[in-house]
């Protein structure tokens, strides 16, 4: 048997970069089920700084973000920057059940969400470096965008899974937490593609780098997509949740395995949209996707039995399954390599940032229909949510050549 060659093991090596992706959301998800203990039950608090804690970490990725991209794309790398977020995201992870007030734990929250956007922005811009550069190790099947997408949505299901270890001992995820990123610096420092792609390319001022959703003005179509399926995944986990909850009388287990309808087929569809992109253009998985995504989300409202709602929640997944991947993969495509790390970073910030906006809005929009409409109750929410995405294609189809072009 011939051995493989070095450049045959350099190819092998960008298929890392997703590996670490799904790495990389573990430490952030696996908190999730402890919330409770960490924040409610430590400092004597309510429901909404346990609300507080989850959203002000999107606030951080956020604000965050922009400065992630910006410094990656002006000192041309990314691995060294990911390496060392790790370890900051690491201690930063590790502190926070040591907070000794609420204040003091908000701000560390605030701060881990903007080193985590370093590493998770920044990988995905590692990715989108070998999907659309000039490197030898290009990729250019798209499978690289796909496999990194579908990893992602599973490394969050697979993260929250493992909440259960913090059942005898609230602080084991957080530190198991900061042990996974640690082993992440390593992988990526040893074992991640080099950067010779990046490391000609022109530098861009802080001016520069800040136009330049407005010198491509086309990213902002996907850069809308991302916010909005942030942003509508808010209604899935406060109003329908509560709606399951009370109305339907689900207990727990129940709310969350019709809930995961929804978050398994965008993680499982992932990778074949991407292969499917490849036939019918860039754009077509992420226009279509977002119309059934919308027609499925305004129906779930509507219905009153478990069985049509789990039905309309199965096709949420499929339409988010279609255009969650290939609108990070039309982003990349639509910038200049040079700006991969602002792009991609941007819309990892622009997704949390509908992370953060999409719970509070859906329930102050409950609260209002009710007053209001009190005949439509939810189903005002989710219609509202379901148009919004439809709304937005329909915007985009006189760019929608353009977008949709097939590469060969």
């Amino acid at each position: 048997m011939n051995p493989s060659s070095p450049k045959d093991n350099k190819k092998r090596s960008i298929y890392i970069l997703p590996g670490a992706i799904f790495l990389a959301m573990l430490p952030v998800t696996m908190i999730v089920p402890i919330f409770k203990e960490i924040v409610k039950d430590r400092f004597q608090s309510g429901n909404s700084e346990v609300a507080w804690f989850l959203s002000i970490a999107m606030l951080g990725s956020f604000f965050f973000s922009p400065i992630a991209g910006f410094l990656s794309d002006f000192f041309r790398t990314r691995k060294k920057i990911i390496v060392i977020f790790c370890v900051v995201d690491a201690l930063i992870l590790s502190l926070l059940p040591y907070a000794n007030n609420l204040p003091t734990l908000l701000i560390l929250r605030f701060l881990e969400g903007g080193a985590h956007v370093f590493v998770i922005g920044l990988l995905l811009a590692s990715v989108a470096d070998f999907e659309h550069g000039e490197s030898k190790l290009k990729s250019t099947s798209g499978a690289l965008m796909g496999w990194s997408g579908m990893l992602l949505s599973l490394g969050g299901a697979v993260g929250i899974s493992l909440g259960f270890l913090g059942k005898q001992d609230p602080y084991l995820p957080f530190r198991m937490g900061s042990g996974i990123l640690l082993i992440l610096a390593f992988l990526v420092h040893r074992l991640a593609p080099g950067e010779e792609s990046i490391r000609t390319q022109k530098k861009y001022s802080w001016k520069e780098s800040g136009v330049v959703f407005l010198s491509h003005p086309l990213l902002l179509f996907p850069l809308a997509f991302q916010f909005l399926d942030r942003f509508t995944s808010g209604y899935f986990m406060s109003s329908l949740n509560l709606r399951l909850r009370e109305e339907f009388s689900l207990n727990p287990s129940e709310t969350g395995r019709l809930l995961s309808l929804v978050f398994l087929p965008m993680a499982l569809l992932s990778y074949p949209a991407i292969r499917l992109s490849r036939k019918t253009g860039k754009y077509f998985p992420v226009a279509f996707g977002s119309l059934i995504y919308g027609v499925s989300l305004s129906f779930s409202g509507m219905f009153q039995t478990v069985g049509w709602i789990a039905l309309s929640l199965l096709f949420c997944g499929l339409g988010a399954g279609l255009m969650f991947a290939t609108s990070l993969r039309l982003a990349s495509s639509l910038c200049t390599r040079e700006n991969n790390g602002i792009v991609m970073a941007g819309l990892t910030g622009f997704g949390s940032l509908g992370f953060f906006l999409g719970p509070i809005s859906s329930v102050g929009l409950d609260q209002a229909a009710v007053s209001l409409f009190p005949a439509f109750g939810f189903s005002m929410t989710a219609l509202l949510f379901g148009l919004a995405q439809i709304v937005i294609v329909l915007i985009s189809i006189p760019f929608y050549k353009t977008l949709n072009q097939k590469e060969y």
